[in-house]
């Protein structure tokens, strides 16, 4: 019996089927030119862009690295390791002109070669980014040079099952982020129960027949009759982390915390527990994270240790909510 015969999708280089970083902004551009501009920060990990989080800037304000002009059909790849994620892909622009910082690389698909659609959930695919994770280079913060990226290796079906396979993912995605919208709600709804939960606790304690007095603290209302009131400075001790890029390591033994929490492993550590770690940059600054275990602590956190319970002021640092 004759074997059945399986086609293969031919194989090709990523700057083969498109032009990559092609248009610029020009550095000569007037002052008083406005032009909405993406970051990396603005793009989820399921390279989701929020409208609202596009900014409006003038020339002359703008960062250095808004460079990059963004076009109809534009595929957006974030070349730093951290962020390899942050992809985006725009089929239509609306409002032009939309510029992009230099941690993107810019994909013009050449359409006769390659849909758009189909190149960017190619590149959106976990298989994509591992292989952009592999080739990234450096230590502290690893990013793709644009041979490497160039030379990406891209599957290449016809231009109609290209189509058809990019409809299929489009309305698959698109039921599941329904879901995950759904979720999302419910876990607002479940976060601010959470929220007054603690609030309660740490300002009020567990006993409703306790003698209540105000201590003169508007945000907290009224609290037990026999609890202090004390200013922070005496109840604790801040020290700032130590610079942490060189002493990342993949499969570190230690925790590094950085603004946000836990951003990577080092070998090495440079507090003990037990202490508190306050986030002192970053859109999570000001958060509050408890450790009991040797770790890092970076200069974008602050070091918290304390008399007290440590478990307790963490709620309570959670509940004065310092990022607002």
């Amino acid at each position: 019996m004759k074997a059945k015969s399986t086609e293969v999708w031919p194989l090709d280089r990523l700057k083969d089927i498109s032009a990559i970083n092609l248009d610029s902004l020009p550095a000569y551009t007037a002052e008083d030119f406005s032009f909405r501009y993406l970051e990396i920060s603005n793009v989820n990990s399921f390279g989701v862009v929020s409208e609202d989080a596009i900014e409006r800037l003038q020339f002359a304000d703008a960062p250095s690295r808004a460079r990059r002009l963004v076009n109809d059909g534009d595929v957006l790849v974030s070349s730093v390791r951290p962020n390899l994620q942050a992809i985006a892909h725009f089929g239509r622009i609306d409002e032009k002109p939309l510029v992009c910082s230099t941690g993107f690389n810019v994909i013009s698909p050449r359409m006769e070669k390659v849909a758009d659609c189909f190149l960017y959930y190619f590149v959106l695919s976990e298989g994509t980014r591992q292989h952009f994770e592999s080739v990234a280079k450096g230590v502290g913060y690893p990013a793709l040079d644009d041979k490497d990226f160039n030379a990406t290796p891209v599957p290449l079906p016809p231009l109609a099952e290209q189509k058809r396979i990019a409809a299929y993912l489009d309305a698959s995605c698109a039921a599941i982020d329904r879901a995950v919208e759904t979720k999302r709600k419910q876990l607002e709804t479940l976060g601010a129960l959470r929220k007054s939960i603690i609030q309660k606790a740490v300002t009020q304690g567990l006993n409703p027949k306790v003698k209540m007095k105000d201590h003169g603290v508007p945000m907290y209302g009224k609290a037990p009759a026999n609890w202090r009131k004390s200013k922070l400075r005496y109840e604790i001790q801040i020290a700032n982390g130590k610079f942490a890029s060189d002493k990342i390591v993949d499969d570190g033994e230690f925790p590094i915390y950085g603004g946000n929490g836990v951003m990577a492993r080092s070998n090495e550590w440079n507090t003990e527990p037990p202490f508190i770690v306050i986030g002192r940059v970053g859109a999570l600054c000001g958060n509050a994270h408890y450790v009991d275990v040797k770790a890092w602590v970076s200069d974008n956190a602050m070091l918290v240790t304390t008399n007290h319970y440590p478990q307790f002021l963490t709620e309570l640092f959670t509940a004065l909510d310092f990022n607002s």
